[in-house]
């Protein structure tokens, strides 16, 4: 947790002088970085399993070669998608340990 507190200062340091005075926030009024979903570019509520986050690492073999990007999406849209569909992980009795 400390982690997303961390990113979200950096986060709200980067955006305050680079937004026009007349921007929304990127931070939400609950201290979360606003996210929109990736699939149908609508904005994501922190409920249920949303925000969900697709971690996306090129040349996954090479690791000096990697490159790393994060994108966000709806539960539903990454399912619907076709690349979600057998994710164990969005099942309602998922117990990770």
């Amino acid at each position: 947790m400390a982690v997303v507190a961390l990113l979200r200062k950096k986060q709200q340091a980067e955006t305050a002088s680079a937004l026009p005075s007349n921007a929304p926030s990127p931070i939400d009024e609950d201290g979360r970085l606003r996210v929109q979903c990736w699939y149908c570019e609508k904005s994501i509520e922190c409920r249920g399993f949303d925000p969900c986050a697709i971690i996306l690492v090129t040349n996954w073999a090479d690791e000096e070669s990697q490159r790393k990007q994060q994108f966000f999406a709806h539960a539903d849209c990454f399912r619907k998608s076709g690349s979600g569909s057998d994710l164990y992980a969005l099942e309602p009795d998922f117990d990770e340990d």
